[in-house]
């Protein structure tokens, strides 16, 4: 995890701070109480007392984390596609399946754009009619 955990946690009584890294790794309060050599019933009470706030403003961290990483990889993955349709060594199987996929995810962006445009749409004749 990149996530500075022991900053995100300092404010924590360890058993605490156990539980919640235990619950981001399993995800089960059950497995998670374990871990932290707690009750089930003390893991329920901390969450219904905001520790379910921490856990979720931490797993969104964590998930923001991930797509950074996803779009620094698609970078990388968008340059490979380049080298191998501009690489006229490259037999024209893969140049052909390469340019299948860019094309197929041009698409299906475009689509996305759309949708999203349609759905813009209808939200602000809602607001209108509100």
């Amino acid at each position: 995890m990149v996530l500075n955990l022991p900053e995100k946690l300092s404010g924590y009584p360890q058993k605490q701070s156990d539980f919640l890294i235990a619950m981001l790794d399993t995800g089960i309060i059950s497995e998670a109480a374990k871990r932290a050599h707690i009750t089930e019933a003390t893991a329920h009470k901390w969450l219904n007392n905001g520790l379910d706030k921490v856990l979720k403003e931490m797993r969104a961290e964590l998930i923001d984390e991930a797509l950074n990483k996803l779009q620094l990889a698609c970078t990388f993955a968008v340059d490979t596609l380049l080298e191998i349709l501009s690489n006229k060594e490259n037999p024209l199987s893969i140049r052909l399946k390469a340019s299948t996929f860019v094309l197929d995810a041009t698409f299906k962006i475009r689509e996305q754009e759309q949708i999203i445009d349609r759905l813009d749409a209808l939200e602000e004749r809602i607001d209108e009619d509100d």
